[in-house]
This record gives C-alpha cells, structure tokens and sequence, in this order.
C-alpha cells in the first residue's frame, strides 16, 4: 500500500510513484528562533541605555582622567619648581597660582565625582562597585583639598603679602606638598577606577556579540 500524505503532517511527501521522502528543514536551533525574537523585542531599549551608559563613562574617563593628569602634573613639575627657586619667588608664584587654581580644582573634582557616581548608577555587579569606588577616593580627594590644603594657602597668602616667611614655614611648605601627594594618590587611583570599568564593559560588550546558540557544540 502507497503511503499517503496525511493531513498536517509536514514530515512527509508523496512520491508520483509511491512511497514518500522526508522533507528538508533548514531551520535554525530551537534556541536560536526564540533568542532572537526575545533580542529583537527587548533590543531598542538596550541599546538606548547602552548608548547612555557609553555616553556617561566618556564622562567619567575625561573627567577623572584630567583630575589625576592635573595632581600628578602639581607633583611631577611644580612642586619641585617650587623647591629649586628663592624663597620669596615660591611665595609669590603659589600664592598667584593658587589663586587660579582653586575654582578649577574644585570644579574639576566635583566634574570627577559627579560622573563616577552616575557611572555607578548606570552600571550592574562589579562595574557599579568600582565606580562607586571611584567616587569615594574622589570625594577624598576633595576633603583632603579642603582641610589640608586650603588652610595653608591662607598661610601662603599672608606670607607672600607681607614679603617674608616666618621661623617654622619649612614644615607648613613640607605639610602642603604631603597633603598635595595623598590627593594625587587617590586623583590617580580613581581615575584608574574608571580605566577597569571601561576594560570590563567592554569585554562584556564584545561577549554579547556572539549569539549563544551558534556557541553550542553539535
């Protein structure tokens, strides 16, 4: 007896001549279909936070990376210039340059601080936690401006204003640059914070790439 094509069974064709042969399938694996329908439905919201993500930890890394490169600048050329002129130039020169500096610092710390804590938002896992990190060492980093540093400034100030440094002013100089040493520290560490959690979403960006099911072994 000739087999028959029965209703609804795709499995099978009938032969002119009887018999029947299977059918072709050229379907993709059966986690393939719904992966991909569950990528395509779920993917513009992903990528608009991707793009913010992306667009926040460009933030972080500017911000961060021109506060470190600006302490570790002070510590590398100023400092020591500050040490290889007469006392009165020292004097004269920091108390100007502080005087411009302060605002930018201040603003340039906030700028750090204000984009790890939005990098720390926006991110999941360990990338949230290194950000967050981030933000602790360039909030300490700010206190150590504040209470170390600035303070002495003022002393600076005086002194320049009045022409002369009084007995003592080698350990207040010794004391500012120590201060300026620990905020260049914590400037750098944040700033290399920042470098891990682009390394890492990077990664995980290049890993998502690769659809799961064409990973699988036959």
């Amino acid at each position: 007896m000739d087999a028959t094509k029965r209703p609804g069974d795709p499995a099978a064709t009938r032969r002119p001549g009887g018999g029947t042969r299977a059918r072709s399938s050229t379907t993709p694996p059966a986690g393939a279909g719904a992966g991909a329908t569950g990528t395509s439905a779920t993917a513009p919201p992903g990528r608009v936070r991707a793009a913010v993500t992306g667009l926040v930890q460009g933030f972080a890394l500017l911000a961060s990376g021109l506060l470190a490169g600006t302490f570790a600048y002070g510590a590398v050329n100023v400092v020591p210039s500050f040490n290889a002129v007469p006392l009165d130039v020292r004097l004269t020169f920091h108390a100007a340059m502080m005087r411009m500096n302060e605002p930018v610092m201040r603003t340039a710390m906030a700028l750090a601080i204000i984009g790890a804590l939005a990098l720390a938002v926006m991110s999941r896992g360990a990338p949230r936690l290194l950000a967050a990190g981030s933000a602790v060492l360039g909030v300490s980093s700010l206190l150590i401006t504040l209470l170390g540093n600035v303070p002495l400034h003022q002393d600076i100030k005086r002194w320049a204003a009045a022409g002369a440094a009084p007995a003592g002013h080698e350990q207040v100089l010794r004391q500012w640059e120590t201060f300026h040493g620990f905020r260049t520290a914590t400037g750098l560490a944040a700033f290399l914070l920042i470098i891990t959690v682009a390394v890492l979403a990077r990664r995980t960006r290049a890993g998502a790439d690769i659809p799961r099911w064409q990973n699988r072994s036959p």
